[in-house]
């Protein structure tokens, strides 16, 4: 929780209004991780990908800036133990990568 709580934070505090992904709908674990961090599912998921012949549909989850900041607070409450007890630092990205 610790990872995700300040990798979200990070983006939404640079200027991101939306954090998209996009998850195979057979890793549950992974779509409810990002739901529990208020990510929410999109009701149209027509992408799918192929495998072994068996067609695995993608969830599409998003996550608004202003939801972050409305109720962000609520996750850290939840996890503040794990929180509190890491120090992460993310570093800006290379001038390279900043568009």
């Amino acid at each position: 929780p610790t990872l995700e709580y300040n990798f979200i934070n990070y983006i939404i505090n640079n200027n991101f209004e939306e954090l998209n992904c996009e998850v195979l709908e057979t890793n549950s674990k992974v779509i409810s991780l990002h739901k529990k961090f208020l990510f929410e599912e999109s009701k149209e998921n027509t992408k799918f990908i192929t495998k072994d012949r068996k067609k695995i549909n993608v969830v599409f989850l998003s996550l608004r800036a202003s939801k972050w900041k409305e109720k962000n607070f609520l996750i850290k409450n939840r996890y503040a133990r794990l929180i509190d007890k890491f120090d992460i630092i993310i570093d800006s990205l290379d001038e390279k990568y900043k568009s």
